[in-house]
C-alpha cells in the first residue's frame, strides 16, 4: 500500500510552455564555475537533454561546488512568462492528502519554489515538507527521496515517486525498491494510474 507521495515540481506539478527564462542552464553553470564546463560535462557524459536537473547532478558528480550552485539558483530566478500552464489543482492534493502523506522534492531552491507555488496558486499547507537541493546541501534527488522515507518510517514498496526526468526522478526511485511513475505531462496518465491502483478515485479530476 502506498503511504507516501513524492512529486517533483517542473513539469510534474505543472505542465504547458512557461515561456523563455532569464537564467539559462549554460550561463549558470559557467557563470559559476567557468567557460566550457557546461560543454565538458555535456560531451563528458552524453547529456542528451538539456536540462538543469541533469546537469546539476553531474556538477556533483564532478567534485563542483555545490553550495555555489545552490546559492545561484537562490539568485537566479527563472522567470515563466509563458501562458497555457496547467496545474494540477488544490482539490486534488487536499484529497490526496486524507489518504497518503505528500511531499514535494526538486532540483530547484527554496526561493524558487515558495515563489512559483504561490504564483501557481498551489497550496503548501497540502504537502508534509518541501525539499530542495539547498535546503539538504550536497544532497541529491535519492538522498532526499531517502530522506523522505526514513522521516516516515516507510519501506520503499510504500513510498511512489512522480516526476518527468527519468535520470533524476525515476531512476534513483526504482534503485531505491520505491514505485515510481514517470509523469509523460498528461495529468489524466497520473488520475488514471492513482484510480488503477486504488490510491484516489480520480475520475472527477478529469472533468476539470
Amino acid at each position: 500500500m502506498i503511504k507516501t507521495i513524492i512529486f517533483d515540481f517542473d513539469g510534474t506539478m505543472y505542465v504547458g510552455n512557461n515561456g523563455d527564462v532569464k537564467a539559462y542552464e549554460k550561463q549558470l553553470i559557467e557563470g559559476c564555475f567557468g567557460k566550457n564546463v557546461y560543454s565538458f560535462l555535456q560531451e563528458k557524459y552524453d547529456v542528451r537533454k538539456k536540462e538543469i536537473k541533469s546537469i546539476v547532478e553531474l556538477c556533483k558528480k564532478e567534485g563542483l561546488d555545490f553550495a555555489k550552485l545552490a546559492m545561484a539558483f537562490e539568485d537566479n530566478f527563472f522567470r515563466h512568462t509563458g501562458t497555457g500552464v496547467k496545474v494540477l489543482p488544490n482539490s486534488f492534493f487536499k484529497k490526496l492528502k486524507e489518504k497518503c502523506k505528500i511531499y514535494i522534492a526538486s532540483m530547484s531552491g527554496q526561493k524558487y519554489l515558495k515563489y512559483y507555488l504561490k504564483f501557481y496558486g498551489i497550496d503548501i499547507q497540502n504537502f508534509t515538507d518541501v525539499f530542495s537541493m539547498d535546503l539538504l546541501k550536497d544532497s541529491s534527488k535519492a538522498d532526499m527521496m531517502k530522506r523522505i522515507m526514513e522521516d516516515e518510517g516507510n519501506k520503499p514498496e510504500e513510498v511512489l515517486m512522480i516526476g518527468d526526468n527519468f535520470s533524476s526522478d525515476i531512476k534513483p526511485a526504482q534503485q531505491l525498491g520505491m514505485n515510481a511513475l514517470h509523469f509523460l505531462g498528461d495529468f489524466n496518465q497520473l488520475y488514471d494510474y492513482f484510480t488503477q491502483n486504488n490510491i484516489l478515485d480520480c475520475e472527477e479530476f478529469k472533468k476539470m
